[in-house]
């Protein structure tokens, strides 16, 4: 099963190629950093951002435009369900008890995908010497199962590839296009931010060094 993620990498690429002219260290080093960055940034991302939207879908009220009732939108969405499948309205003890095992299904799927990056950080970390600020130390060990992996860059070949491959057998749902891609785009933000910004403190330091020189 493949998933075709919907990311978006130009402007990281961008920034990349100005990075590149104004660093000291060659190309196969920093492709191997960034791609060591995003990765750790796509799982710390994953699960920043998305168990927090689950525990706010879990209590966020909305308003019904045919009655002026308020309801939880969870709630609402699991009546739907059993609706659609023609089986009676939940009780109020099913209903929580329903909603529990939604939130851990989707906790447990999130940090499935977690795992994901883990392998790719694991096996990236090894060709990186200097990874001070951006992997911990504390790093959980992957499972023994293999669901991500690393393709780092060297001198014939300048392209590093990250991979995460958490998908589960009997998921239909996309889980890790749905909840994956979010963590991705922000590991690419975060580090292409990141390198503009030792572009611009490279070009003001060579702006000052020039106007000296007049």
């Amino acid at each position: 099963m493949s998933i075709d993620f919907k990311w978006d990498q130009k402007l990281f690429d961008a920034i990349l190629v100005d990075y590149l002219r104004v660093t000291k260290k060659d190309v196969a080093s920093v492709l191997n950093k960034k791609a060591l960055s995003v990765a750790y940034g796509s799982m710390y991302n994953t699960q920043k951002a998305k168990l927090s939207k689950i525990r706010a879908y879990k209590t966020k009220k909305f308003k019904r435009k045919d009655r002026k009732q308020r309801g939880l939108m969870m709630a609402a969405m699991l009546q739907n369900r059993m609706k659609a499948k023609n089986r009676p309205g939940l009780n109020r003890e099913d209903m929580a008890d329903m909603m529990k095992r939604v939130y851990n299904a989707r906790a447990k799927s999130i940090a499935f995908i977690k795992s994901g990056w883990l392998h790719a950080i694991k096996k990236m970390s090894t060709m990186v010497p200097d990874k001070k600020g951006i992997v911990s130390d504390e790093m959980p060990n992957p499972t023994s199962r293999r669901l991500g992996n690393a393709i780092a860059a060297s001198e014939n070949s300048l392209s590093a590839q990250i991979e995460n491959a958490a998908i589960a057998k009997h998921d239909k749902k996309n889980a890790l296009e749905k909840y994956g891609t979010d963590g991705l785009n922000k590991g690419f933000a975060k580090e292409a931010l990141s390198m503009q910004g030792h572009i611009e403190s490279v070009m003001a330091k060579r702006a000052n060094e020039f106007n000296k020189m007049l």
